[in-house]
């Protein structure tokens, strides 16, 4: 990399800011004057700022005031990766900006095309931005063929084990499960899941992690096991509605069909009441729910009704308030 010329680069882009906007500071880095049409570096390098710039624009806009500003500021960065991959080719880029460009690539709709990029970031004896690139592989691979989720799993395990960073750990890790399960490795995918939400300071992606290790014991056929993760899902996340309520759905499907009896009282009765003790008490985080999750949302209160209406079913009744 060339940390010099970033950090010189990252000053003037400030300094200029202070005076001018964002679209002038493009029209000025496009045409910078003094650098040859040649020198690719520095020329990704001034494009790769103004990127940042516009992306510090949508972070510091307000979604709701400004939605027209940052409607604006993902146009343009989405402008700016295209004309990176158009105009310069990997061998051009440095490591930092291989791997910021395919990071761009792999969450687009072709996110194979990354591949390239993280492939001659890994290909060099300038090991800078190594996990980052071995990361960014592993979740393109990830998304590919069988084969590819095996090497997938193969790279997140050089991230797991030898990278600084617990950020890059943690998400590897997350990521290997999900590759598991998505591979239906379920034993591999439980253990897997397990080994996060049991590693201290992990928690960016624990919810999602339970949800993972109640579908794959779900999935395995292994009831008693399922039951208690659904479980643990919506108990600890009761107001995140796009995990509690297919969580407190299925928790409910199982019990129905288990059909067994706990303490006098059979599961059909505990699912049904379950489902409508949830209902009850999401009932004010659900008006600010995003039209998917109130589907979901709307789908445990359609369960509930039906068992509801079942003639083994006591109703719950509320005690009138005076």
């Amino acid at each position: 990399g060339t940390p010099g010329l970033e950090e010189s680069i990252g000053s003037y882009t400030e300094e200029y800011l202070e005076e001018k906007t964002p679209k002038q500071l493009k029209d000025h880095y496009y045409s910078f004057p003094g650098i040859d049409s040649r020198d690719m570096a520095t020329r990704a390098l001034l494009r790769i700022a103004i990127i940042g710039v516009f992306e510090e624009v949508i972070e510091s806009s307000d979604p709701e005031k400004e939605a027209s500003q940052i409607r604006d500021g993902k146009a343009m960065i989405e402008t700016l990766f295209q004309e990176l991959q158009r105009d310069f080719k990997p061998k051009d880029l440095s490591n930092f900006i291989l791997v910021r460009v395919g990071d761009f690539i792999r969450k687009t709709t072709q996110p194979q095309a990354a591949e390239v990029y993280y492939k001659e970031a890994l290909s060099r004896s300038d090991q800078s931005h190594m996990f980052a690139a071995i990361f960014g592989l592993a979740d393109v691979y990830a998304k590919g063929t069988s084969t590819q989720k095996s090497e997938a799993i193969k790279l997140l395990k050089r991230v797991s084990d030898d990278s600084d960073d617990s950020g890059e750990r943690e998400e590897a890790l997350y990521l290997t499960a999900s590759i598991h399960a998505d591979n239906n490795a379920y034993d591999a995918a439980i253990a897997t899941a397990k080994e996060y939400l049991e590693t201290d300071g992990f928690r960016r992606y624990a919810v999602p992690c339970r949800m993972l290790l109640a579908a794959s014991h779900d999935k395995a056929g292994r009831v008693d096991d399922a039951l208690t993760a659904y479980q643990q899902v919506w108990i600890s996340s009761m107001g995140t509605i796009r995990f509690s309520s297919p969580a407190m759905k299925r928790w409910m499907e199982i019990l129905w069909k288990r059909g067994g009896t706990t303490k006098g009282k059979s599961d059909q009765q505990y699912a049904y009441e379950g489902g409508y003790k949830y209902l009850k008490m999401t009932s004010q985080a659900v008006k600010k729910a995003t039209t998917n999750e109130k589907e979901m949302w709307d789908e445990v209160f359609q369960l509930t009704e039906s068992y509801e209406a079942n003639s083994d079913i006591a109703k719950v009744v509320e005690p009138e308030e005076e």
